[in-house]
C-alpha cells in the first residue's frame, strides 16, 4: 500500500492539480479530490506559496473559498488471478 500525506488546495469540493502535462506544457485546474496534487506541508503554508505574482494561477488559487486541507491518500493494489 502506498500512503501519501500532505496538504491539498481545495475550493468547492475540488482540488487543485495537474490536468495536462507533456514535454513542454503543464496545465493546472480544479479537479476531483482523488486526482488533486498533494503538496509538502513543510514548504506550503499558504495557498500563495505555490504561485507567481500576477498569474492566472495566483488569481485562481488565492480567490474566495480557497483553503489548504490536510490529507492522506492511500493507494492499494490487489492482484487477482
Amino acid at each position: 500500500m502506498k500512503i501519501e500525506s500532505g496538504v491539498m488546495i481545495m475550493k468547492n469540493d475540488k482540488a487543485w492539480g495537474i490536468s495536462y502535462k507533456d514535454a513542454s506544457t503543464t496545465l493546472y485546474d480544479w479537479m476531483d479530490i482523488e486526482c488533486g496534487r498533494i503538496y509538502d506541508p513543510e514548504r506550503i503554508k499558504t495557498t500563495a506559496d505555490i504561485t507567481y505574482e500576477n498569474t492566472y494561477f495566483n488569481y485562481e488559487i488565492n480567490g474566495r473559498n480557497t483553503k489548504l486541507v490536510s490529507v492522506e491518500r492511500r493507494t492499494e493494489v490487489i492482484i487477482k488471478d
